[in-house]
């Protein structure tokens, strides 16, 4: 089961992706200094599941295909 979809268009930007593991982890350094536990393991899960698929796991664009007429340049 898969909770973010890392193919969609809104996480497409490397700055939103970051903004948002950063803001989980700031969450975290908060329940960790309240002394939350339950929020704490919840938040981590989440930060540590976030990480993994905005950061490590994002799929890579694929580069884009040259323009037909780019294409007829150089095969003549």
């Amino acid at each position: 089961m898969q909770l973010i979809d890392p193919n969609h268009a809104f996480y497409r930007p490397l700055w939103l992706r970051i903004l948002i593991v950063g803001l989980l982890i700031a969450w975290f350094g908060l329940e960790l200094m309240v002394g939350a536990s339950f929020w704490l393991v919840i938040v981590g899960a989440l930060a540590v599941y976030c990480t993994w698929v905005l950061l490590i796991r994002f799929p890579q664009p694929k580069p884009a295909e040259p323009v037909a007429s780019e294409r007829d340049d150089e095969a003549a």
